[in-house]
Protein backbone atom coordinates (compact mmCIF):
# COMPACT_ATOMS: atom_id res chain seq x y z
CA UNK A 1 0.00 0.00 0.00
CA UNK A 2 1.32 3.83 -1.05
CA UNK A 3 1.77 6.28 1.77
CA UNK A 4 -0.79 8.71 0.25
CA UNK A 5 -3.42 5.24 0.89
CA UNK A 6 -2.03 5.03 4.14
CA UNK A 7 -2.73 8.93 4.70
CA UNK A 8 -5.99 8.73 2.81
CA UNK A 9 -6.87 5.85 5.43
CA UNK A 10 -5.93 7.89 8.79
CA UNK A 11 -8.42 10.79 8.12
CA UNK A 12 -11.10 8.88 6.15
CA UNK A 13 -11.91 6.04 8.98
CA UNK A 14 -12.08 9.60 11.83
CA UNK A 15 -14.33 11.71 9.94
CA UNK A 16 -17.43 8.78 8.62
CA UNK A 17 -16.89 7.00 11.97
CA UNK A 18 -18.20 10.69 13.16
CA UNK A 19 -20.40 10.51 10.28
CA UNK A 20 -21.49 7.39 11.22
CA UNK A 21 -22.77 8.15 14.77
CA UNK A 22 -24.91 10.88 13.10
CA UNK A 23 -26.36 9.00 10.98
CA UNK A 24 -27.09 6.35 13.48
CA UNK A 25 -28.50 8.77 16.12
CA UNK A 26 -30.34 10.65 13.37
CA UNK A 27 -32.20 7.67 12.63
CA UNK A 28 -32.75 6.11 15.85
CA UNK A 29 -34.38 9.38 17.01
CA UNK A 30 -36.46 9.10 14.66
CA UNK A 31 -37.78 6.08 15.10
CA UNK A 32 -38.16 6.02 18.59
CA UNK A 33 -38.73 9.71 19.23
CA UNK A 34 -36.24 10.45 21.95
CA UNK A 35 -32.40 11.10 21.92
CA UNK A 36 -30.35 7.74 21.21
CA UNK A 37 -26.58 7.82 21.50
CA UNK A 38 -25.93 4.70 18.96
CA UNK A 39 -22.67 2.18 19.05
CA UNK A 40 -20.66 0.27 20.69
CA UNK A 41 -18.52 3.16 22.16
CA UNK A 42 -19.18 5.63 24.22
CA UNK A 43 -18.55 8.58 22.59
CA UNK A 44 -19.84 10.45 19.01
CA UNK A 45 -17.74 7.75 17.13
CA UNK A 46 -19.47 4.20 15.21
CA UNK A 47 -15.78 2.27 13.86
CA UNK A 48 -17.98 0.43 11.67
CA UNK A 49 -19.08 3.25 9.14
CA UNK A 50 -15.01 4.61 9.17
CA UNK A 51 -13.98 0.89 7.96
CA UNK A 52 -16.82 0.63 5.56
CA UNK A 53 -15.79 3.97 4.50
CA UNK A 54 -12.30 3.17 4.18
CA UNK A 55 -12.61 0.18 2.44
CA UNK A 56 -15.41 1.68 -0.36
CA UNK A 57 -13.36 4.49 -1.25
CA UNK A 58 -9.55 2.47 -1.49
CA UNK A 59 -11.75 -0.34 -3.70
CA UNK A 60 -14.26 1.29 -5.47
CA UNK A 61 -13.23 4.91 -6.37
CA UNK A 62 -11.94 2.89 -9.38
CA UNK A 63 -15.27 2.20 -10.35
CA UNK A 64 -17.38 5.10 -9.13
CA UNK A 65 -18.71 5.55 -12.33
CA UNK A 66 -20.08 2.41 -13.01
CA UNK A 67 -23.23 2.38 -10.59
CA UNK A 68 -24.70 -0.85 -10.51
CA UNK A 69 -20.93 -2.26 -10.13
CA UNK A 70 -20.58 0.47 -7.00
CA UNK A 71 -23.48 -0.82 -5.70
CA UNK A 72 -23.08 -3.79 -5.44
CA UNK A 73 -19.59 -3.41 -4.35
CA UNK A 74 -20.61 -1.24 -1.48
CA UNK A 75 -23.75 -3.41 -0.38
CA UNK A 76 -21.42 -6.52 -0.02
CA UNK A 77 -18.60 -4.27 2.13
CA UNK A 78 -20.98 -3.06 4.14
CA UNK A 79 -22.62 -6.58 4.23
CA UNK A 80 -19.58 -8.23 5.28
CA UNK A 81 -18.47 -5.59 8.04
CA UNK A 82 -21.91 -6.28 9.47
CA UNK A 83 -21.48 -9.74 9.65
CA UNK A 84 -18.34 -10.08 10.92
CA UNK A 85 -18.85 -7.61 13.34
CA UNK A 86 -21.49 -9.04 14.49
CA UNK A 87 -20.58 -12.42 14.69
CA UNK A 88 -17.03 -11.47 16.36
CA UNK A 89 -18.94 -9.46 19.08
CA UNK A 90 -20.92 -12.30 19.78
CA UNK A 91 -18.12 -15.21 19.90
CA UNK A 92 -16.05 -12.65 22.07
CA UNK A 93 -18.71 -11.40 24.73
CA UNK A 94 -21.67 -13.50 24.17
CA UNK A 95 -23.90 -11.15 23.88
CA UNK A 96 -25.80 -10.40 20.30
CA UNK A 97 -25.66 -6.43 19.75
CA UNK A 98 -28.12 -6.67 17.13
CA UNK A 99 -30.47 -9.46 15.33
CA UNK A 100 -32.31 -9.51 12.02
CA UNK A 101 -33.70 -12.81 12.07
CA UNK A 102 -37.00 -11.22 11.73
CA UNK A 103 -36.00 -9.91 8.77
CA UNK A 104 -36.61 -11.14 5.45
CA UNK A 105 -33.33 -12.53 3.61
CA UNK A 106 -31.12 -12.42 6.89
CA UNK A 107 -28.23 -14.21 7.65
CA UNK A 108 -27.67 -15.78 10.30
CA UNK A 109 -29.44 -12.55 12.15
CA UNK A 110 -26.34 -10.85 11.62
CA UNK A 111 -27.18 -9.13 8.03
CA UNK A 112 -30.48 -8.88 6.00
CA UNK A 113 -31.85 -7.78 2.96
CA UNK A 114 -32.99 -4.30 3.68
CA UNK A 115 -29.69 -2.99 5.42
CA UNK A 116 -27.32 -4.54 2.80
CA UNK A 117 -29.34 -2.57 0.17
CA UNK A 118 -29.03 0.87 2.70
CA UNK A 119 -25.06 -0.02 2.49
CA UNK A 120 -25.32 -0.31 -1.53
CA UNK A 121 -26.82 3.59 -1.67
CA UNK A 122 -25.13 4.83 1.28
CA UNK A 123 -21.74 3.57 -1.09
CA UNK A 124 -22.96 5.43 -3.70
CA UNK A 125 -23.87 8.79 -2.10
CA UNK A 126 -20.73 8.24 -0.56
CA UNK A 127 -18.28 8.20 -3.88
CA UNK A 128 -20.67 10.62 -5.67
CA UNK A 129 -22.00 13.23 -3.40
CA UNK A 130 -20.42 13.35 0.14
CA UNK A 131 -16.38 12.10 -0.47
CA UNK A 132 -15.31 14.94 -3.06
CA UNK A 133 -15.88 18.01 -1.17
CA UNK A 134 -14.47 16.51 2.19
CA UNK A 135 -11.15 15.09 0.38
CA UNK A 136 -11.42 18.58 -1.35
CA UNK A 137 -11.53 20.40 2.30
CA UNK A 138 -8.75 18.29 3.68
CA UNK A 139 -6.47 18.94 1.18
CA UNK A 140 -6.24 22.45 2.17
CA UNK A 141 -6.40 22.27 5.96
CA UNK A 142 -2.53 22.82 7.27
CA UNK A 143 -1.01 20.11 8.40
CA UNK A 144 -0.57 21.16 11.60
CA UNK A 145 -3.99 21.27 11.97
CA UNK A 146 -5.05 17.75 10.24
CA UNK A 147 -2.00 16.35 12.61
CA UNK A 148 -3.77 17.51 15.52
CA UNK A 149 -6.76 16.56 15.20
CA UNK A 150 -5.42 13.12 14.02
CA UNK A 151 -3.42 12.78 17.27
CA UNK A 152 -6.43 14.19 19.43
CA UNK A 153 -8.57 11.75 17.59
CA UNK A 154 -7.33 8.10 18.02
CA UNK A 155 -5.76 8.65 21.51
CA UNK A 156 -9.41 9.54 22.10
CA UNK A 157 -10.60 6.34 20.23
CA UNK A 158 -8.01 3.95 21.81
CA UNK A 159 -9.20 4.99 24.98
CA UNK A 160 -12.90 5.04 24.44
CA UNK A 161 -12.12 1.43 23.40
CA UNK A 162 -10.16 0.30 26.05
CA UNK A 163 -12.81 1.85 28.67
CA UNK A 164 -15.87 0.23 26.56
CA UNK A 165 -14.73 -3.46 26.35
CA UNK A 166 -13.49 -3.45 29.99
CA UNK A 167 -17.42 -2.32 30.73
CA UNK A 168 -18.65 -4.96 28.64
CA UNK A 169 -16.69 -7.99 30.27
CA UNK A 170 -17.36 -6.34 33.63
CA UNK A 171 -21.23 -6.90 32.08
CA UNK A 172 -20.63 -10.56 30.91
CA UNK A 173 -18.97 -11.33 34.15
CA UNK A 174 -21.97 -9.96 36.27
CA UNK A 175 -24.39 -11.63 34.42
CA UNK A 176 -22.68 -14.88 35.36
CA UNK A 177 -22.87 -14.31 38.91
CA UNK A 178 -26.53 -13.18 38.28
CA UNK A 179 -27.57 -16.41 36.84
CA UNK A 180 -25.31 -18.90 40.08
CA UNK A 181 -26.98 -16.42 42.59
CA UNK A 182 -30.25 -16.55 41.03
CA UNK A 183 -29.88 -20.61 40.92
CA UNK A 184 -28.41 -20.45 44.13
CA UNK A 185 -31.52 -19.04 46.02
CA UNK A 186 -33.89 -21.30 44.15
CA UNK A 187 -32.07 -23.68 45.59
CA UNK A 188 -31.93 -22.81 48.76
CA UNK A 189 -35.69 -21.35 48.89
CA UNK A 190 -36.47 -24.83 48.18
CA UNK A 191 -34.09 -26.11 51.37
CA UNK A 192 -35.10 -23.54 53.64
CA UNK A 193 -38.89 -24.34 53.71
CA UNK A 194 -38.40 -28.25 53.43
CA UNK A 195 -35.75 -27.62 56.70
CA UNK A 196 -38.55 -25.79 58.99
CA UNK A 197 -41.50 -27.91 58.10
CA UNK A 198 -39.15 -31.35 58.82
CA UNK A 199 -37.77 -29.46 62.18
CA UNK A 200 -41.66 -28.78 62.78
CA UNK A 201 -42.78 -32.53 62.68
CA UNK A 202 -39.54 -34.39 63.62
CA UNK A 203 -40.27 -31.95 67.06
CA UNK A 204 -43.96 -33.05 67.26
CA UNK A 205 -43.43 -36.63 66.77
CA UNK A 206 -40.32 -36.82 69.10
CA UNK A 207 -43.05 -35.41 71.46
CA UNK A 208 -45.77 -37.82 71.10
CA UNK A 209 -43.56 -40.64 71.58
CA UNK A 210 -41.71 -39.17 74.51
CA UNK A 211 -42.02 -38.85 78.29
CA UNK A 212 -42.14 -34.72 78.41
CA UNK A 213 -40.85 -34.46 81.45
CA UNK A 214 -37.51 -36.38 80.54
CA UNK A 215 -37.07 -35.34 77.01
CA UNK A 216 -37.97 -32.15 77.28
CA UNK A 217 -34.52 -30.47 77.14
CA UNK A 218 -33.24 -32.82 74.87
CA UNK A 219 -36.25 -31.94 72.24
CA UNK A 220 -35.63 -28.48 72.66
CA UNK A 221 -32.00 -28.55 72.48
CA UNK A 222 -32.89 -30.27 68.73
CA UNK A 223 -35.27 -27.70 67.67
CA UNK A 224 -32.81 -24.28 68.67
CA UNK A 225 -30.33 -26.17 67.04
CA UNK A 226 -32.47 -27.07 64.09
CA UNK A 227 -33.58 -23.15 64.17
CA UNK A 228 -30.28 -22.03 64.09
CA UNK A 229 -29.20 -23.65 61.49
CA UNK A 230 -32.10 -22.63 59.17
CA UNK A 231 -31.72 -18.89 60.70
CA UNK A 232 -28.13 -19.17 59.34
CA UNK A 233 -29.03 -20.93 56.35
CA UNK A 234 -31.55 -17.86 55.57
CA UNK A 235 -28.93 -14.99 56.38
CA UNK A 236 -26.54 -16.48 53.58
CA UNK A 237 -29.34 -16.55 51.21
CA UNK A 238 -30.52 -12.62 52.43
CA UNK A 239 -27.06 -11.96 51.47
CA UNK A 240 -27.64 -13.28 48.05
CA UNK A 241 -30.66 -11.71 47.40
CA UNK A 242 -28.53 -8.26 48.71
CA UNK A 243 -26.05 -9.22 45.77
CA UNK A 244 -28.53 -10.35 42.85
CA UNK A 245 -30.13 -6.95 43.64
CA UNK A 246 -27.31 -5.28 43.17
CA UNK A 247 -25.93 -6.51 40.34
CA UNK A 248 -29.56 -6.02 38.64
CA UNK A 249 -29.86 -2.30 39.57
CA UNK A 250 -25.96 -1.87 38.97
CA UNK A 251 -25.78 2.29 38.11
CA UNK A 252 -23.11 1.14 35.11
CA UNK A 253 -23.06 4.42 32.83
CA UNK A 254 -21.98 2.18 29.70
CA UNK A 255 -24.34 -0.45 30.42
CA UNK A 256 -27.13 1.59 30.80
CA UNK A 257 -26.47 2.99 27.45
CA UNK A 258 -25.37 0.03 25.59
CA UNK A 259 -28.83 -1.36 26.76
CA UNK A 260 -30.51 2.04 25.71
CA UNK A 261 -29.07 1.76 22.02
CA UNK A 262 -29.52 -1.92 20.88
CA UNK A 263 -32.70 -2.49 22.29
CA UNK A 264 -32.81 -5.91 21.15
CA UNK A 265 -29.75 -7.02 22.20
CA UNK A 266 -29.16 -10.27 24.14
CA UNK A 267 -27.09 -12.77 26.31
CA UNK A 268 -26.69 -15.60 24.35
CA UNK A 269 -25.37 -17.98 27.58
CA UNK A 270 -27.18 -15.65 30.63
CA UNK A 271 -30.37 -14.98 28.67
CA UNK A 272 -32.39 -14.54 31.89
CA UNK A 273 -30.11 -12.70 33.80
CA UNK A 274 -29.42 -10.43 30.84
CA UNK A 275 -33.74 -9.87 30.63
CA UNK A 276 -33.75 -8.84 34.28
CA UNK A 277 -30.93 -6.59 34.23
CA UNK A 278 -32.29 -5.00 31.60
CA UNK A 279 -35.63 -4.45 33.11
CA UNK A 280 -34.56 -3.18 36.11
CA UNK A 281 -32.61 -0.36 34.58
CA UNK A 282 -35.40 0.25 32.18
CA UNK A 283 -37.94 0.36 35.30
CA UNK A 284 -35.41 2.22 37.14
CA UNK A 285 -34.98 5.35 34.35
CA UNK A 286 -38.28 5.12 34.15
CA UNK A 287 -39.08 6.10 37.30
CA UNK A 288 -36.87 9.26 37.10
Amino acid sequence: MQMNSILQLLWIFPIYSIFGWLLEVIYCSITTGKFVNRGFLNGFVCPIYGLGACMMILALTPEQHNLPLLFLGALMFGSLLELVGGFLLLHIFHIRWWDYSGRSFNIGGYVCLKFSIAWGVIGIVLLHVVNPPIAYLIGHIPSVVLVAFLITFYIYFVVDMIVTVLAVKQLSRDLEEITRLAARIRKGSDFIAEEVGTSAIQAAQRIEGSEFAERSKVIKQRVHTAREDTRAKIQVKLEDFERLNALLNDRGRIRSRLIEAFPNMKSMRDGGAFQEMKLSIRNRGQRK
